[in-house]
This record gives C-alpha cells, sequence and structure tokens, in this order.
C-alpha cells in the first residue's frame, strides 16, 4: 500500500467524467476494486462529471485543471501543483490520440515510477491532430513506463505495436436479463409488451452514427408499426439528432433516455440493440448487451473482442439502412446466456480488477 495503513491512491487522468465507455470503464473498475489497497483519484479538463457524488462517497478526489489545448500553460501549472501537493507512485492517462502529453510529462519530471498511457480508441476525432498524434507516438515509451489498450486494434492504432490487453469487463451477473424488470420498465414508459424495441446507448457523438440509426428505425417501422426504437444518452449532436427525428416523422416512436446509471436496467425493455458505429477502441455497449442475451447488430468496425457470442451480427455499413432494417426483423430475438462465453472472453470484472491492481503494485515499487 502508499503510506503505511492506507491504500494506495492512483491518479486517473482523462477529459471529463460523462457518460461515455472510458468513463464506464474507470467506473466500473473503481467499483469492484478492493479499496482497502487502491483508491482512485481523478484529475479532470473539463467540469463534466455525472460521477461526482459517487467517486466522493467511494473515497475519492477529485481535481479539475483548466482545459487543454486552449489553456495550455494554465493546464501545465495546475497540474505541477497537483502533482507537487499530492505523492502519488501511479498516474494512468486515458486517450483517445496521444494529444494531451501534459501530465505524463510532469509525471516523469517529479520521479513517479508508474506512468501508465491506456488506449481507447481506433481513430482520432479530429484528422488535424493526427500530425501530433504521429509525433507523440515517437516519444511515449520514453514518458510512459507501461502501455495498456482496451483492444488490439487500440494499442495498434495508439502505439503502433501490441501491448498490454485490459478488457473493458464489467459486472456479468448484473446484466443479466431479468424479465420482472422489463415489464417494470417498460410499464413505466407506456410500451405494451406487444411492441418492438430497438436500443442504442451511446453518446450522441459523429463517431456513434445516429442518423444512421434513424434510417434503419425508419426503414424498421415501415414493416412493423408497433416499433419504438429507444435512444440513451446525451452530446453535441442530441437537438441535431432530435431535429432530424421530427423531420422524418418518426420521433413518435422514439424515446429519448439521456444519460442513465442503470444501463443493466434499460436493456432488459430492448427487443435487439443496435451499434453502427464509424469506429471504436472496443465498444462496452456491445458487451453490455451480450451480458442480457441481445441481438446485437453492429458495424464491422467494431474490434472482433467485442464480439463474443453468436447474437452478435456485425454488418457492412456500406449495405445500407434497408439492409440493416431487413437483417434486424428477419433475426429471431430471443435471449441466449452469454456468461459462461464473456467470463471465458476475459470480461469479468473481478479478474481484470485483480490483473490492474497487480500492475499499480508491481510497477509503483510498492509491495502488496
Amino acid at each position: 500500500m502508499g503510506e503505511i495503513g492506507k491504500p494506495l491512491r492512483v491518479l486517473q487522468v482523462l477529459t471529463g467524467m460523462g457518460s461515455g465507455g472510458v468513463e464506464a470503464f474507470l467506473m466500473n473498475m473503481y467499483r469492484y476494486m478492493d479499496r482497502s489497497k487502491i483508491q482512485f483519484d481523478f484529475l479532470l479538463r473539463s467540469r463534466e462529471n455525472i460521477y461526482e457524488k459517487e467517486i466522493k462517497n467511494l473515497g475519492g478526489k477529485i481535481f479539475y485543471s483548466a482545459s487543454f489545448p486552449k489553456h495550455y500553460l494554465k493546464n501545465k501549472q495546475q497540474v505541477r501543483e497537483i502533482l507537487a501537493k499530492n505523492s502519488y507512485s501511479v498516474i494512468h492517462v486515458h486517450a483517445n490520440a496521444l494529444l494531451y502529453m501534459t501530465a505524463l510529462i510532469e509525471a516523469k519530471r517529479m520521479g513517479i515510477p508508474c506512468r501508465i498511457m491506456h488506449s481507447h480508441s481506433t481513430a482520432a476525432k479530429y484528422s488535424w491532430t493526427l500530425p501530433i498524434h504521429k509525433f507523440n507516438q515517437k516519444r511515449i515509451e520514453n514518458l510512459a513506463t507501461r502501455e495498456l489498450a482496451c483492444s488490439e486494434n487500440a494499442a495498434k492504432w495508439m502505439f503502433g505495436h501490441p501491448c498490454l490487453i485490459v478488457k473493458n469487463a464489467i459486472n456479468l451477473e448484473r446484466f443479466q436479463y431479468n424479465e420482472y424488470t422489463r415489464a417494470a420498465l417498460r410499464h413505466k414508459l407506456g410500451i405494451s409488451d406487444d411492441i418492438f424495441v430497438l436500443g442504442h446507448v451511446g453518446r450522441f457523438l459523429p463517431v456513434k452514427n445516429h442518423q444512421f440509426i434513424l434510417n434503419v428505425f425508419s426503414e424498421i417501422i415501415k414493416q412493423k408499426k408497433k416499433a419504438v426504437l429507444i435512444l440513451v444518452g446525451t452530446g453535441e449532436l442530441f437537438q441535431k439528432i432530435q431535429i432530424m427525428a421530427e423531420k422524418m416523422a418518426i420521433i413518435e416512436n422514439i424515446h429519448f433516455l439521456g444519460v442513465r446509471t442503470d444501463i443493466d436496467c434499460i436493456l432488459n425493455i430492448f427487443d435487439a440493440f443496435i451499434f453502427p458505429s464509424l469506429y471504436e477502441g472496443l465498444g462496452i455497449s456491445v458487451i453490455e448487451a451480450q451480458a442480457n442475451g441481445l441481438s446485437v447488430f453492429c458495424s464491422e468496425n467494431i474490434p472482433k473482442e467485442a464480439c463474443i457470442s453468436n447474437s452478435v451480427h456485425r454488418i457492412n455499413l456500406s449495405l445500407g439502412a434497408k439492409y440493416w432494417a431487413e437483417q434486424i426483423l428477419n433475426t429471431e430475438n430471443t435471449r441466449t446466456n452469454n456468461l459462461t462465453l464473456l467470463c471465458e472472453a476475459g470480461y469479468n470484472i473481478y479478474e481484470e480488477c485483480a490483473r490492474l491492481q497487480n500492475i499499480y503494485f508491481s510497477e509503483s515499487g510498492i509491495l502488496l
């Protein structure tokens, strides 16, 4: 442990704690980590934090710094002060591309022994950042003592070579299908049992391809009048997608549920799960949907590591919305029990927490 009788405190560094997959991964790890031995603190560059209350209840500290790159110098000074005032042996940086290096640079300067860079994506959000990403690829091994990734493709994208994979594990038992939860939540939303429900969980960002989801659903209700689309999440395109749905005259068949922390319950409402992302580091929502036993229809951009069971159907986006709709409607959407398969594939939260805990201790030089 850190100080005698106290847990080792690990500083988790990322943009913010919104409703994305990286945040879900971190909170899953935090909830099931042995907090008598490990505690998480968070250094965020955004005030977006839907988990603030829970983090504090679990014993974590939260630090906010100026945004990057807009306030680069201020951010650097604040990070330096935070690291100086708190004795960390481990700093764990989470990223979709090698852009924000300040925390690693300052951590190395201060002699923090365990400095982790963790890849959670397979592409950059903006093309103009690619030269910066490529430049930082050449120096990341000098700054980070350990490279981690959520999938093989995410490792190749971030580092240009394989690295240790830490699975985006979940509490599999918690996500198992529950017909009583299904009935209760459908009743609450006014959805009768004879209505077909297509569902999606993801932030309203270009990468999640919500416009394509609307196009697929529009084709579905041409053939199946008793159909509903449920969209969980929020983001920069939220209003745009609502306006689009209104223009397509399908908004009356759509439930926008916003940010939810009970995804394990919400999945029970669905009959099928759609996930047509343009790219993904892994796609933790696909893992969660499989744990619930749902038929999953995802793009071929989803890494194969996330497609564990036969209930996953990977479809090329170029085949179009009508083809996707036909595949969804022609598949017998019965629940399957994928618990054993997901456990064997390494998505058991308890096992992955133990692995990550061992990395923190072994590379910080602190003995258990």
